[in-house]
């Protein structure tokens, strides 16, 4: 069943973009219009501007902009269907059709009903938690000052002795071969006993609220080991546990900052004096899936873990890692020796919140841990403390937070500048970095202005609602969004023409191999296939999209993508110029992407051959893009 765009018009018409945006972000009145700081880019001064007679908005630095499903969508990584459906729901307005554009997550049969057993015992657990069962439990939260409004949101529950899992879950209908899957239950003897027997449990979720595991504490003493985590299985990996990323997305993204805590405890406790951009690893490394996951909302990483030696050693490990990932680092310097949740017990409120404002660059944390240690008249201790901040150290990119530590420890030390400097160079990764001059990854700033047609037509959609910034001082980040966001813009125009018109299929084909994103290509090649086949004639862009859904879902829903975020962008028919505008667009941003491609790997080699070999070939693709930023001049 195709979604009529009446339908579509209908939700985009009924919100208030202002109230829309202002549940998600704060915004402050500006004359006729409102101002954000913007929550899609490292903002401090308000640069997301929205329009209330456009029902619009629009970021300066970093480009992103559109109408209010825009804004779900890229604030919620949502698609777009799903960010219409969220809007109706709030709206109260049924959209007829949309559930089968679902954006259900990929698994496997087994991962689903292992998942399906997870959230049948997650509720069977909640509901034992206020039964006659689980008094000693209900107890234990009000000790923890846990309410009844966090036992909800973190589907806290209990499991009494006196529960037989094994048969309940039989009752419900569920298989044997996938009960014992879920690892929920061993075998003792003829028996079945549940893994979390007596304990409180706290189900773990993935990043879209899927129930992949469980956490079970103990309540009494002998009760032995205090925690247990669900074993390994087709859903739960303890390599990939972030406990809470699922509920704390949204304020990661607001914030623009991710408090890493070490267990769920901590998190919950944290939630409570509201503190929500927190997720807890759980005793586990930050893995490479870890660092993908949290980078795609922010790269500003808080580590507030234990001060005990374990915790200082888990987050000595952590540092080197995210340092060489250009994670922006800072620690948190918890002196009290107690955990995030005794101190939220404890009433440290203020304290907490100073310590997490002041969190320390990595090296001057550990600089200062280390020193208490240090004897600086005993060679083996000096060596000690010089190696473990030098393995950091030599890490760091930028040169005045080097500088900086070098005259600390030279003070702590007595040692002078030079012979630290001296021993720096012996340990360096790759001291031959001083001999090659990299490439930056700066983008033209005229990558817009070169292109004529683009920038007309953005003018034109936003007729800027408040004047315009004469100066943007942006970072690679919002340079990089500004490159895709132009890019993607350019494929629209090049996909809406096709529907409209068959004019320009030559054309079309002929680029078509500048064009990276395989979805574009199958869209363009279906509809110039209907051309051909003369079961098209044009201008019918629901007739294709309802066509298209058989081939695949997602290109469907890409079509009324292009229809509602250009809406008001896009023309109905357009010039072999401004055609050829798109794909130099598209040649420019694959050029600059294999630009980037090649500057990753000199900064991974070591060889200096290598790395000149690299800047060869960069050099390369810097000459064939100024050709066709010569040849839009002309």
């Amino acid at each position: 069943m195709i979604i009529k765009q009446d339908q579509i018009d209908k939700v985009i018409n009924s919100a208030n973009i202002i109230d829309v945006i202002s549940s998600y972000i704060d915004v402050k009145k500006r004359g006729r219009n409102y101002v954000a700081v913007c929550p899609f880019h490292d903002d401090s001064d308000p640069s997301l501007n929205i329009s209330t007679d456009k029902k619009i908005f629009k970021c300066f630095v970093c480009g992103t902009g559109g109408n209010v499903i825009v804004f779900i969508q890229e604030f919620n990584n949502v698609s777009f269907f799903e960010a219409i459906k969220i809007l109706a729901d709030q709206l109260k307005i049924k959209i007829t059709g949309i559930k089968q554009y679902e954006n259900k997550k990929n698994l496997s049969s087994i991962e689903n009903k292992i998942i399906d057993i997870n959230n049948n015992v997650a509720s069977l657990f909640n509901g034992l938690l206020v039964s006659n069962y689980s008094k000693f439990a209900q107890s234990y939260l009000l000790k923890r000052r846990i309410d009844v409004d966090q036992i909800t949101k973190y589907k806290i529950g209990f499991c009494p002795k006196e529960i037989n899992l094994h048969e309940y879950l039989i009752k419900e209908g569920f298989d044997e071969n996938v009960i014992l899957k879920s690892e929920l239950l061993y075998q003792k003897g003829v028996e079945y006993i549940s893994f979390f027997e007596d304990r409180l449990v706290f189900p773990i979720m993935d990043a879209d609220s899927n129930i992949i595991g469980f956490s079970g504490r103990a309540i009494s003493e002998n009760h032995k080991p205090k925690y247990k985590n669900s074993k390994d299985n087709e859903v739960f990996k303890k390599s990939n546990l972030a406990y809470n990323f699922n509920n704390a997305k949204n304020s990661i993204r607001v914030n623009n900052e991710i408090i890493i805590l070490e267990g769920f405890m901590d998190v919950i406790s944290l939630d409570r004096i509201g503190i929500n951009n927190c997720v807890a690893i759980m005793g586990t490394s930050l893995s490479d899936f870890h660092i993908k996951l949290f980078s795609s909302l922010s790269k500003n990483y808080k580590l507030f873990l234990d001060n005990d030696n374990a915790g200082i050693q888990a987050a000595y490990k952590i540092t080197k890692e995210l340092i060489k990932k250009n994670v922006n680092l800072s620690i948190v310097n918890n002196d009290s020796l107690k955990d995030p949740d005794e101190l939220v017990l404890n009433n440290k409120i203020d304290y907490i919140k100073k310590i997490i404002k002041d969190a320390k660059h990595p090296i001057d944390y550990f600089t200062n841990i280390f020193s208490k240690n240090l004897n600086k008249n005993d060679s083996l201790s000096l060596q000690d403390f010089i190696d473990k901040l030098f393995s950091i150290i030599k890490l760091e990119k930028d040169s005045i937070i080097v500088e900086k530590a070098l005259l600390n420890i030279s003070s702590l030390t007595e040692l002078s500048i030079e012979t630290l400097q001296n021993k720096l160079k012996e340990i360096k990764i790759d001291d031959v970095q001083e001999n090659v001059k990299y490439v930056t990854n700066n983008y033209p700033p005229s990558f817009q202005g070169n292109i004529n047609y683009l920038s007309e037509m953005e003018e034109i959609y936003y007729e800027y609602p408040i004047e315009k910034p004469k100066t943007i001082n942006s970072s690679y980040e919002d340079n990089l969004r500004n490159l895709i966001n132009t890019k993607n813009l350019a494929e629209a125009t090049i996909i809406w023409n096709l529907l409209d018109s068959k004019r320009f299929i030559p054309l079309i084909e002929n680029n078509l191999n500048k064009i990276k994103d395989y979805a574009v290509v199958e869209i363009l090649n279906f509809i110039i296939e209907e051309y051909k086949t003369n079961n098209y004639l044009g201008n019918d862009w629901e007739y294709i999209a309802d066509k298209i859904k058989k081939l695949n879902v997602k290109y469907c829903e890409k079509i009324y993508e292009i229809k509602n975020q250009y809406f008001t962008i896009l023309k109905s028919s357009y010039t072999e110029k401004a055609v050829n505008d798109c794909f130099d667009i598209i040649e420019l941003y694959k050029i600059q992407m294999e630009i980037d491609e090649w500057n990753k790997k000199i900064t991974e080699c070591e060889s200096i051959e290598l790395k000149k070999n690299y800047l060869e070939h960069i050099e390369i693709l810097r000459e064939v893009r100024n050709i066709i930023y010569q040849k839009r001049r002309k």
